[in-house]
């Protein structure tokens, strides 16, 4: 899909990644072409090239990633490290590609941007789960939303463009003087670091919202959601439905001045909107921080879910919580030694989705459910209420939870480590 798209773009491609892996450089270090060829790889190099293509002939590519590669440590690397598949891009049309690095330590003291946020022609629209990495495409479990052949001025697309401004202007060199501030949060007991213009500072020492100033405020949230007829083509049905969606962001000072929805609340909303069932699929699900030196306790999720299960009227606990893991085949034997090659590439085979659906509502995000992910992380998920996309994602979810991948968690405990 993605790959179509950039193919199909005419004037301007904006996207947001983490980092690229498109060609699996090291990868083909351990396998074989032929041994890549089977395992999909060279899906990533098409899209790679697809890009470049797309670039040479004049389409605009803006490209927000991460400041350093992973692993790199920031606290040491301040530079914008491009990867060489970027560098390529940008030596192949240095006039139509822009790129600008995003670092979550400068401005929170730790974080990532691990937003995935596509904008096609100001008309096609991705946001996902999906990595810049041949593996996302072809070896990992992902899940996204396409809207697409929008209306250039459409409130939908308008506010997309918003969003992907917002990081656009976030990752400006323009920006870094505004520094940051720290206050003691009551919420999490802990002392933090924010941006200057952060809610959560005191006013006296606040300063203006950036994305405020600059008309990047949100068109639609939970409060005033954006009615918008989607067709359902996917599912075979071409007839439009009219619908009801927002677009949240995290960490809160992205939502400018609170305009869009904090991804946080997007996700509790989404899980008390339910009058019968709550089905998540993420790949980490904590009520607590992991990568801070002290842990903060983190219920907001654990909390919205628990409520469903058992604050019933009448008291009378009439649901029920149950939990699987899903393991993808092969998912035990992608750790290659010096000894022994895996059969399948490292950080392949898991399911890296991160979406919930309900009985009215689906909601499909970029971040995994621990603190940091909306506190000090970029990311982004889609909300709505549209019937089509929301049986299509319980689909999804249904056919993994009923297969013989997942597994009851009391099981899973039972195997011993």
């Amino acid at each position: 899909m993605l790959t179509r798209h950039v193919e199909a773009a005419r004037t301007s491609i904006d996207l947001s990644a983490m980092y690229w892996n498109l060609l699996g450089e090291e990868d083909r270090k351990v396998y074989s072409d032929a041994e890549m060829t089977k395992f999909g790889a060279d899906r990533g190099k098409k899209l790679l090239f697809a890009l470049k293509d797309a670039a040479v002939r004049g389409v605009k590519i803006r490209v927000l990633t991460a400041k350093t590669s992973p692993g790199v440590d920031e606290s040491r690397d301040k530079t914008c490290n491009l990867s060489s598949e970027v560098q390529m891009l940008v030596h192949a049309a240095a006039r139509n590609v822009q790129v600008r690095c995003w670092s979550g330590p400068e401005w929170y003291g730790s974080g990532i941007l691990h937003q995935k946020l596509w904008v096609f022609d100001h008309q096609h629209v991705y946001v996902g789960s999906a990595n810049m990495d041949w593996k996302s495409l072809a070896q990992v479990m992902e899940v996204g939303v396409v809207m697409e052949n929008l209306s250039p001025g459409s409130e939908v697309i308008q506010d997309m463009q918003r969003l992907f401004e917002t990081w656009w202007m976030f990752a400006s060199p323009d920006l870094l003087p505004a520094k940051t501030g720290r206050y003691f949060s009551e919420k999490f007991q802990h002392e933090l670091q924010v941006p200057a213009w952060s809610m959560y500072l005191p006013e006296t020492k606040r300063r203006e919202d950036p994305f405020v100033e600059a008309g990047f405020s949100a068109l639609g949230n939970i409060s005033h959601q954006l009615q918008t007829p989607f067709s359902g083509l996917s599912t075979g049905n071409d007839s439009e439905v009219a619908s009801q969606m927002f677009v949240a962001a995290a960490p809160m000072e992205a939502t400018a001045a609170h305009s869009r929805a904090f991804d946080e609340d997007a996700l509790v909303y989404t899980i008390r909107s339910a009058k019968s069932f709550v089905s998540l699929s993420v790949m980490d699900f904590v009520p607590f921080s992991m990568y801070t030196p002290g842990p903060l306790h983190w219920p907001a999720l654990t909390d919205a879910l628990l409520a469903g299960v058992y604050s019933k009227p009448g008291l009378q606990c009439t649901g029920r919580l149950e939990i699987k893991i899903f393991r993808v085949p092969g998912w035990q034997n992608t750790t290659s030694s010096a000894e022994m090659k895996a059969s399948w590439p490292s950080f392949t085979r898991v399911n890296h989705a991160k979406y919930i659906v309900t009985d009215s509502r689906a909601n499909v995000g970029t971040s995994n459910m621990e603190w940091g992910y909306f506190y000090t992380t970029a990311g982004a998920s889609v909300n709505t209420n549209h019937e089509p996309t929301r049986k299509a994602l319980e689909k999804v979810f249904e056919r993994n939870w009923n297969s013989s991948y997942a597994t009851l968690l009391e099981e899973v405990k039972s195997e011993g480590p």
